[in-house]
């Protein structure tokens, strides 16, 4: 393996469709060859992804009077997951963002015997008896011939879409991973990402001592630096003059930019959509506060930021009306975003009839994204997380779940983006947070002065949906369905857990001098916390990407494999670092170099496109009705091996997400230089979140020792 595609993979890692409840979408896993070679990988930080940071400027594209958006032919654009259809915007926006888009290669098909060679590594580990054994490999040798036909009408699909400049996958999976889920986006599809805390923050102190354009807490303070931030990206991005992502010299497609900003999905009875507004018409983000929802001027003529002091009165003023609103008891129109979306549908449907919520919805609808004012202080860094992740239940009204993003302000000044995955995956708001993250406060406060001259004031702010709540019935039907939609809402809240864990004995440094690739480590971590929680080897999932191919989105590197299965097993069931001697250390740490070195040419094989959990799902959407499948789509070990009970995805501004399915964890991960940070999710009635927390932590340190036993590695530097 050569060392550039070394370097290409955790640029590759990146955050993926990997948290749904659709049992449809367990089929997805990959594999790679068989490799003993040992090595190391090089690490890279997300902000290597998008390299248009832009470090210098206030304003990102020059100090021009002139708007840097083309209008597009219609306001809002309506999307049905077919990515081809919104195609034509790429052209009318312009810019470096969209110039590979043409040149991008498509979405391979692997023949069945490629997949099926990648497969039976994952599966056999999860053999439960001989007989499974057996009928496995059966189902295996027949397979080839068995799926001839549905291979035939696979390619002549792949053909079919590279006339349209697309991909055979990119339809079927928006549609049926999506749009058609019809379980709550919240907690089931939704993610959060962790953003920094900002150290240049006054303290709660210094706020009571001195005059932050009348703020007392630092949560308006970090909100107005997020907004200010997410328009500098937004101009960027809505012009087109971001510059393209690429994982090594290879660029990567843009197709999920498009619905980055001004963009929501929509419930709908049976499939959902999602609405994309002209940026050039919109100059309004949404506030949320007290589960109340104001528009608020966040830009100029330009699509340039407003100065921050005018940023933060506007804040304020959000938080002045929405106690106000709060007092008068007026509807909490956020709850309905949070339920089943044919509940949603409906209740959508009945209140649209009334032509100012009709009006007012709309206004939410284009603006550019969401800032969620939680003013809620957490006492420990899993009720922080909690509380992004979900509100935790009790301020799942302050967001609004349909939206592409929500960004998440906690009384504290913490913050986390929150992510609508139906049309774009994690990797495309990590710009914003980039920016974020760049754009500290102090930094913006000083910068903001350099910016065209403003009148510092709070007007661009009103309450959307005020005039609905002169209509004495739409009052009360918003209030009826607004409450049940929080008791399911809650419900479903109350039914999970989320834990986060800050490691900081050793990272991706110390990983890396042991010759192992950390992001591969981390999965035997968990793959050695697994087998202790539950006795064995459970079924895998880790997010990958596949943007380097025309509307790629992601594909499984499955991390279950026979050389994964030999390293749990020869650590044991039971914590062994303190009785292990050398030679012991010496034999685990060969296999967990092979077990990784596997992992890492698998996911290599999966980033390719060549991954058997996306073929195996168009072979199985290409069969007709009444067709007989192939005898492995009916083997009880190939069903196991795609119901994802753990579910992993990894980047550098750690995800979290519910487990994919009933008695399944997600497990979120952002390796660092010299720490680690993970957020691990589950049912509460499974009780699982404490005890693989546990074996996590435990398995972390008795690998740590099998990298010390190495005469050529770390003990000896």
């Amino acid at each position: 393996m050569s060392l550039k595609n070394r370097c290409l993979l955790p640029m590759l890692l990146l955050l993926a469709a990997c948290h749904h409840s659709d049992g449809f979408l367990q089929i997805m896993k990959n594999h790679g060859s068989i490799s003993t070679q040992i090595y190391y990988q090089r690490q890279l930080d997300a902000s290597t992804i998008n390299n248009e940071d832009d470090t210098s400027q206030t304003t990102d594209i020059g100090s021009t009077n002139k708007l840097p958006f083309n209008p597009w032919p219609h306001q809002v654009v309506e999307c049905h997951g077919d990515y081809r259809e919104e195609a034509y915007l790429e052209n009318i926006i312009g810019g470096q963002l969209y110039d590979n888009q043409k040149s991008l290669p498509n979405l391979p098909v692997p023949t069945l015997k490629q997949t099926i060679e990648r497969f039976i590594p994952s599966a056999l580990p999860l053999c439960e008896s001989d007989d499974e054994r057996q009928s496995l490999i059966e189902a295996c040798d027949k397979f080839e011939e068995q799926a001839k036909d549905l291979q035939i009408r696979l390619l002549q699909r792949k053909e079919e879409s590279e006339k349209d400049s697309s991909s055979w996958l990119q339809k079927w999976w928006n549609q049926i991973g999506y749009l058609q889920v019809r379980d709550p986006v919240a907690v089931h599809v939704s993610y959060f990402l962790s953003i920094d805390d900002d150290p240049t923050l006054p303290t709660a102190e210094d706020m009571q001592k001195d005059e932050f354009c009348g703020a007392t807490k630092p949560d308006v303070l970090r909100g107005a630096s997020a907004i200010f931030a997410a328009a500098r990206v937004r101009r960027r991005v809505c012009s087109g003059q971001l510059a393209c992502d690429k994982a090594g010299k290879k660029p990567l497609c843009s197709t999920g930019y498009k619905y980055l900003f001004n963009a929501i999905r929509i419930p709908r009875q049976e499939s959902d959509i999602v609405k994309i507004y002209d940026p050039s018409t919109v100059k309004h983000c949404i506030v949320a506060s007290r589960g109340y929802f104001f528009a608020v001027d966040f830009v100029d003529d330009q699509a340039n930021p407003l100065p921050l002091e005018s940023l933060i009165k506007r804040l304020l003023k959000c938080q002045e009306m929405a106690k106000e609103q709060e007092s008068l008891g007026v509807p909490k129109v956020g709850w309905l975003s949070g339920c089943h979306r044919k509940i949603w549908a409906e209740a959508r449907d009945k209140l649209t009839k009334y032509k100012s919520f009709d009006e007012a919805i709309k206004v939410l609808e284009s603006g550019a994204f969401v800032l969620c004012l939680d003013e809620n202080i957490p006492t420990t860094m899993s009720d922080a997380s909690e509380f992004f992740w979900n509100g935790k239940g009790t301020l799942g009204c302050n967001r609004f779940f349909d939206k592409s993003v929500n960004i998440v302000v906690n009384g504290l000044g913490q913050a986390a983006l929150v992510g609508e995955h139906s049309m774009m995956d994690g990797s495309i708001p990590m710009v914003i947070i980039n920016q974020i993250q760049k754009d500290k406060y102090a930094r913006l406060l000083k910068a903001s002065h350099r910016l065209p001259s403003h009148d510092i004031d709070d007007e661009g702010v009103s309450e959307i949906f005020s005039e609905c709540w002169n209509d004495q019935e739409l009052t009360r039907l918003t209030k009826e369905l607004g409450e049940l939609s929080r008791q399911q809402y809650q419900n479903l809240t109350d039914s999970v857990e989320l834990k986060t864990i800050l490691h900081e004995d050793y990272g991706k440094q110390y990983i890396k001098k042991g010759k192992v690739s950390p992001d591969a480590f981390l999965q035997l971590v968990f793959q050695l916390a697994a087998y202790r929680c539950f006795g064995k080897q459970i079924a895998t999932y880790e997010a990958t990407q596949t943007r380097q191919f025309m509307h790629g989105r992601t594909e499984t590197a499955r991390t279950v494999s026979v050389d994964s299965k030999a390293f749990v097993e020869a650590m044991g069931p039971n914590y062994m670092a303190d009785r292990d001697d050398i030679l012991a250390k010496k034999e685990k740490l060969k296999l967990l170099r092979q077990a990784a070195a596997y992992h890492h040419n698998y996911t290599l094989d999966a980033c390719g496109g060549m991954g058997v959990d996306r073929h195996f799902l168009g072979l199985s959407l290409v069969r007709k009705d009444g067709e007989q499948p192939p005898d492995l789509f009916k083997d009880p070990v190939f069903e196991r091996s795609k119901t994802w009970r753990l579910s992993t995805s990894g980047l550098p501004t750690t995800p979290g997400f519910g487990p994919v399915v009933e008695d399944g964890l997600g497990v979120g991960y952002g390796l660092h230089s010299n720490s680690c940070l993970f957020h691990i999710s589950a049912r509460k009635e499974n009780k699982y979140v404490d005890k693989f927390c546990d074996e996590l932590v435990l398995a972390l340190k008795e690998m740590k020792g099998l990298l010390e036993a190495d005469d050529d590695g770390i003990t000896a530097q």
